[in-house]
C-alpha cells in the first residue's frame, strides 16, 4: 500500500465500509435461504451502525482527493451520519415485512446499502460528475427497490413511473452541467465559485444553473415538479417509501446546499426570489392537496412535498445579496434530522401494521386501532401530531426554529404564509388520529406481535420525537456548528490529475 493513500483510508472509511459491506451483502443475500437472510440483516444493520459511528467521531478536517471527487467536511459528515442512521432504522422496521413476503425478496437489504452509499457520496462531493454518478447510483437502487413487490401491479407501475421521471430529472441535471462546464470549464464546486466568469457566458451560465436547479426540484418532489411522488409512495412497500421518503430529503438538501453555497457569489443569478417563490408554491401546493387525500401513503407524499417548501425557505435565508450565510444552515439541519425521524416513524407503523403481506395504507384500514393495538396506535400518533408541529414534540421546534430564521433574515410574508400553510396541515394529520380513535373496528384487525427490536425502535423513536421537542438545544448546538469548509480543502493525495478549465 502506498503511504499516501492511509490518509484517505483514515478520512473516509465509513464511505468504504459501507461499498464493501454492500458488496459483501450481495454474496450472502444469494445463498437464498431464511438464513442467510438475517446475517444480510445483521450484516446491513452493523454496516450503518459502524459507518455511523465513524462519520460522527472522525474530525472534519476539510481535505479533498482529486478536485472534490471526495470531500471530507463537516456538512458532509453530519449528512452522512443521518443517512446511515435512517438506513440503520429501515433495516430494524423492515425485516419481518421483507421475511414474512411470499415472494423472495433475498436482494432488498443489498439495494438500501447501494442506495445508501449514493447518498453518502452525493453529500462528500463538490464534484458535479461524481454528484451525478452518485444520484444515478442512488436512483437504481430506489427504482429497484420500489418494484421489489413483483406481484404487486401498483408497485411495478410505481417503480415505473419513478424509472421515466427520475429519467428526465437526470438529463436536465446533465444537461445543466454541461453548460455550466461550458460556462466556467470546471467541474469542481469549489473552483467553480473562484472563476470569472466572461459576459458573454453569462447566459449560458444561466441556464445551466436553471437545468441543475430543476433536477433537483425533481427529486426533493418541489412544485411543480412534484406530480411523481403521490402514486410512488403509494404503490411502493411501506419500508421502501419510509428509506426514499427521509433518505432523498437529506442527500438532496445536501446537494442543494453546496450548489448554493457557490452560486450565491453571482448576484444576477436572483437565486433568493427564486427560492421564496419556489418554497411558497411547494408549501401551498403540497398541504392543499394533502386535504382531499384517502390514503395515508398520499397524506405522506404531499406532506413531503409540503416539508419540502419549508426546507426550500430555510435554504432562502442562507442567501443575502452574494453572501451565503453559512451560520444559518444549522436550522436546515435540525430540520431535516427531525424530519428523517419522524417520517420514518410513521412508516415503521405502517410496516407493522403491513407485515402480512397486505399493504395497509387506506384510512379507512385504521378505523379502530386505538382499540385494537392501542400502543402502536398512540406511537403513530405521536409521530403524525409532531409532523403537523403541535407542541411539545420535536417537528414543533423544528418549524419554530425555521420559521423564525425567515423572519430575522427579513423574510416575513413568507415565514406567515408557511405558518398558515402549516396550520392547514393539522387538518390531514389528525385524520388517521380519528379514524384509529373515533371510528369502531372494521373487520380482524390483526397483526403479528412485534419483536422486540421493533418495540426498542418505536419507543426510540417516540422519546426522540419528544426529547427534541424539549431539551433541543444539544442537537441544535451540534447543527450549528456544522460549517463548509471547501475553500480552505487541501488535497490528500497528491500526483492525481486536477480538473482543469
Amino acid at each position: 500500500m502506498k503511504p499516501d493513500a492511509l490518509p484517505l483510508i483514515h478520512t473516509f472509511w465509513p464511505l468504504l465500509l459501507i461499498g464493501v459491506g454492500a458488496f459483501a451483502s450481495l454474496i450472502t443475500s444469494v445463498w437464498g435461504s431464511v438464513r442467510s437472510f438475517r446475517v444480510t440483516g445483521l450484516l446491513a444493520f452493523g454496516i450503518f451502525l459502524g459507518a455511523a459511528y465513524g462519520f460522527a467521531t472522525l474530525d472534519p478536517v476539510a481535505h479533498s482527493l482529486a478536485g472534490g471527487i471526495l470531500r471530507a467536511d463537516g456538512l458532509g459528515y453530519f449528512l452522512s451520519f443521518l443517512i446511515c442512521l435512517i438506513g440503520a432504522v429501515t433495516v430494524v422496521f423492515s425485516f419481518n415485512y421483507w421475511e414474512n413476503l411470499s415472494e423472495p425478496v433475498q436482494e432488498v437489504l443489498p439495494l438500501i446499502l447501494f442506495a445508501a452509499l449514493g447518498m453518502v457520496l452525493m453529500v462528500l462531493t463538490t464534484h458535479l460528475l461524481t454528484l451525478v454518478l452518485a444520484l444515478e447510483l442512488m436512483s437504481l437502487s430506489l427504482y429497484v427497490l420500489v418494484g421489489s413487490r413483483r406481484a404487486d401491479p401498483k408497485s411495478s407501475e410505481a417503480a415505473i413511473k419513478y424509472f421515466l421521471l427520475g429519467s428526465v430529472a437526470a438529463a436536465f441535471l446533465l444537461f445543466g452541467i454541461s453548460f455550466l462546464y461550458g460556462a466556467t470549464g470546471q467541474m469542481d464546486l469549489s473552483l467553480m465559485g473562484q472563476q470569472a466568469l466572461s459576459p458573454d457566458k453569462a447566459l449560458l451560465f444561466q441556464v445551466g444553473v436553471l437545468l441543475l436547479l430543476i433536477g433537483f426540484a425533481f427529486k426533493v418532489a418541489a412544485v411543480p415538479f412534484h406530480f411523481w411522488a403521490p402514486d410512488v409512495y403509494e404503490g411502493s412497500p411501506a419500508p421502501v417509501t419510509g428509506f426514499m421518503a427521509a433518505g432523498v430529503k437529506v442527500a438532496a438538501f445536501g446537494a442543494w446546499l453546496r450548489l448554493l453555497h457557490v452560486l450565491v457569489s453571482w448576484e444576477f443569478l436572483e437565486l433568493r426570489t427564486l427560492l421564496v417563490i419556489l418554497s411558497l408554491l411547494t408549501m401551498f401546493v403540497g398541504n392543499l392537496a394533502a386535504l382531499r387525500q384517502r390514503s395515508l401513503k398520499r397524506i405522506m407524499a404531499y406532506s413531503s412535498v409540503a416539508h419540502a417548501g419549508y426546507l426550500l425557505l430555510g435554504l432562502a435565508t442562507l442567501v443575502e445579496g452574494a453572501v451565503f450565510l453559512e451560520a444559518g444552515m444549522g436550522v436546515i439541519l435540525f430540520y431535516l434530522g427531525t424530519y428523517g425521524l419522524l417520517t420514518l416513524g410513521v412508516f415503521a407503523m405502517l410496516t407493522l401494521f403491513s407485515s402480512k403481506g397486505k399493504e395497509i395504507s387506506k384510512l379507512d384500514d385504521l378505523k379502530g386501532l386505538g382499540y385494537t393495538n392501542p400502543v402502536f396506535a398512540a406511537a403513530l400518533t405521536v409521530f403524525l401530531i409532531s409532523l403537523a408541529g403541535i407542541p411539545p414534540t420535536a417537528g414543533f421546534v423544528a418549524k419554530y426554529f425555521l420559521f423564525a430564521r425567515a423572519i430575522e433574515t427579513g423574510l416575513i410574508w413568507p415565514a406567515i404564509l408557511g405558518i398558515l400553510t402549516s396550520a392547514v396541515s393539522l387538518y390531514y394529520y389528525l385524520g388517521p388520529v380519528v379514524q384509529m380513535y373515533f371510528h369502531d373496528p372494521v373487520g380482524e384487525k390483526s397483526m403479528p406481535a412485534a419483536t422486540l427490536g421493533m418495540k426498542v425502535l418505536v419507543s426510540f423513536l417516540v422519546l426522540g420525537a419528544f426529547y427534541l421537542g424539549l431539551f433541543p438545544g444539544k442537537y441544535l448546538t451540534w447543527s450549528n456548528g456544522i460549517r463548509l469548509e471547501a475553500s480552505r480543502s487541501t488535497p490528500i493525495l497528491s500526483g492525481m490529475p486536477q480538473t482543469r478549465p
